[in-house]
């Protein structure tokens, strides 16, 4: 539990800074930002224009002008006859006036007169329900106004700048959507920076700091993230989608972080004389498969007998990674689980024999897979068949991969970990919790197993230096790597058109 907790504030201090993290996890979610505030901006709209009663504006603009055209008269005189007439348009007297002249028992709205601050401009403006009352109401003033502005302002009069109109469009319209838009844009920003919040909060693994000072483990390796972008150029040619390094269009760069993973695999298990290597994770889609695989294929480029093998008999998919055909006599459940017979003999598992075992065709790994689901895996793993089926493949193979199920949805990783020489765990960046992560690798350790450490993986390259670190494809080396890789793959042309003229 302290150890969870020092992890947690351990995160906590490095998400601090991780600024870039923050707007990669708000760009991410930006359809969930921008779906909440349209949703939040149609509650305001509507429940302005349902709830108030639509309102009519029709308006006119009057010029307070001299009587007298060859007088001049200072800002005081014009401002103080301005008031005298916005007086008279909202007076008893011109409101009456007006309700003779339409015939109404009532005024059937209200009439208001605003003047444009530092102008002698005097706005008028009928309000009502009713867009033709509205209307009449404007402009009856402008025909009555006079009747009682010639006892009050005799030096003054109103020039029409711009007549009344029928409005075709309650006010209440133009308000509701002024507010939705302002509130759509407050929710907007609101939304962005609660998921900044929650992301900041969360004890979920962002960078190799954290990485190396909040799991239990240390770090073995990290991955780049390799886009799939380019995988799927040549779909219409039945190319590979996949993220292997069998794969031509798969970057140089990427290929050469898994050899090194390799190398250096290949280094402590010869130390330690190991060979079974359980490639683990928490959760659901942190690339373990991926790595599993990739890691498979670059031991067997290193002349190494590899044997990877597909123990998520709950939903298995190294099948589909690598496009393969599983004919039925080769399913992984013929090793675990005894044929029936048609006689009374005891029935007998299938012996795994390195002969019968398909092959990769570029690098030669040997592939154990499955497609059928098992609702029993557990106890097929703990079975004595799926330790006959391991102990049996390390004396002809050198290394024994084992591509196991997410610790978080079922205790398989467990019970191969006790089948396993050595763990590998993968950690994809933003995924699972540092808590989880170490929950996990207790459980793992439990039977005094060795646990190598992570292989931080999908690791999004930074482009700019921050807080002392770099991006993978940052500098020197970023340039050199798109290089290397551009040459390569045109080499890669240039040979696949030599040799189709040499056929």
């Amino acid at each position: 539990m302290e150890n969870n907790q020092a992890s947690m504030r351990s995160v906590s201090q490095e998400t601090s800074i991780d600024i870039i993290f923050l707007v990669r996890a708000v760009l991410k979610n930006w359809w969930v930002i921008l779906l909440t505030a349209c949703i939040v901006g149609m509650w305001v709209y509507m429940g302005i224009s349902m709830l108030k009663v639509p309102q009519y504006h029709s308006s006119a603009t009057l010029i307070i002008a001299s009587k007298n055209q060859n007088n001049i008269y200072r800002d005081t005189v014009v401002e103080k006859a301005a008031n005298q007439f916005q007086r008279i348009f909202t007076s008893d007297a011109l409101e009456n006036t007006i309700i003779k002249k339409l015939g109404k028992n009532s005024l059937p709205g209200t009439l208001s007169a605003e003047i444009e601050e530092a102008t002698n401009l005097l706005i008028v403006t009928g309000t009502s329900s009713d867009p033709m009352d509205a209307y009449q109401i404007v402009s009856a003033a402008l025909e009555n106004y006079m009747v009682v502005s010639d006892y009050v302002v005799t030096d003054f009069v109103l020039e029409t700048m711009r007549e009344p109109e029928i409005p075709m469009q309650s006010a209440d319209v133009t308000l509701a959507r002024t507010m939705a838009i302002r509130t759509a844009a407050i929710t907007f920003l609101a939304a962005a920076v609660f998921i900044a919040f929650v992301f900041l909060m969360r004890d979920d693994i962002k960078n190799e700091k954290q990485a190396k000072n909040a799991l239990d483990i240390p770090l073995f390796a990290t991955v780049y993230f390799e886009s799939k972008r380019n995988l799927f150029t040549r779909k219409m040619r039945k190319k590979k989608n996949s993220i292997l390094i069998t794969n031509a269009n798969v970057s140089f760069s990427y290929k050469e972080t898994i050899s090194k993973l390799a190398t250096k695999l290949d280094y402590q298990a010869k130390k330690e004389g190991k060979k079974v290597v359980l490639i683990a994770s928490v959760s659901e889609n942190e690339g373990k498969s991926t790595i599993a695989s990739n890691l498979a294929l670059a031991l067997a480029k290193k002349q190494k007998d590899v044997l990877l093998i597909d123990t998520d008999l709950r939903r298995p998919a190294l099948y589909k990674v690598f496009e393969m055909k599983i004919e039925k006599d080769q399913e992984i459940g013929n090793y675990l689980m005894p044929k029936k017979s048609s006689n009374n003999e005891k029935n007998q598992v299938k012996i795994w024999k390195k002969e019968e075992t398909l092959r990769e065709s570029s690098t030669g790994l040997y592939c154990l897979f499955g497609t059928k689901k098992y609702g029993n895996s557990d106890r097929l793993i703990h079975s004595p068949e799926m330790k006959q089926l391991i102990q049996k493949a390390k004396e002809s193979m050198d290394y024994i991969i084992l591509d196991s199920p997410p610790g978080m949805v079922a205790s398989d990783a467990e019970l191969l970990a006790q089948q396993s020489d050595m763990i590998l765990l993968v950690v994809r960046q933003g995924v699972s919790g540092a808590g989880e992560i170490n929950d996990m690798t207790d459980n793992l350790l439990s039977d005094n197993q060795v646990i190598m450490g992570t292989v931080f993986n999908a690791v999004k390259s930074r482009v700019i230096p921050w807080n002392g670190q770099y991006g993978y494809f940052s500098g020197y080396y970023g340039s050199y790597y798109k290089s290397y890789d551009k040459s390569k793959k045109n080499q890669e042309k240039a040979g696949g058109a030599n040799n189709a003229n040499i056929q």
